[in-house]
């Protein structure tokens, strides 16, 4: 049964933008498709200005921390310069995805303090 109407659309639109995703249109440091079996790092940086931590991951570290000291990802341009205080290494994207979504949780921020500041 084909289907019709805003429903379809809609779906139309979802396709177009998971095909561009997996195509490269990914922020900054996300790009290839989220089941990619290649290693990464999850990483933490510190702003100099105020002391906020950011939490992503990345293929090439020493190419992301350029990316967020020259204002190309917008959610850390206004607290410039960044400094790397924390890496982990993993074999897969998702390992290294789900260990940055656990430092962003209440438990994985209480940790993170112990790591970071013993």
């Amino acid at each position: 049964m084909p289907l019709t109407g805003h429903f379809y659309y809609f779906s139309l639109s979802l396709q177009f933008y998971w095909t561009r995703s997996i195509t490269g249109y990914l922020p900054a440091g996300r790009q290839g498709a989220p089941n990619d079996k290649k290693p990464c790092i999850m990483y933490i940086i510190r702003s100099k200005v105020d002391g906020r931590l950011y939490k992503g991951i990345t293929i090439s570290i020493e190419n992301r921390i350029i990316e967020h000291n020259s204002g190309k990802t917008k959610s850390t341009k206004a607290f410039r310069p960044w400094k790397l205080v924390y890496s982990e290494k993993y074999s897969e994207i998702q390992e290294a995805r789900n260990r940055e979504l656990f430092l962003k949780s209440g438990e994985g921020r209480e940790l993170l303090k112990q790591i970071l500041d013993p």
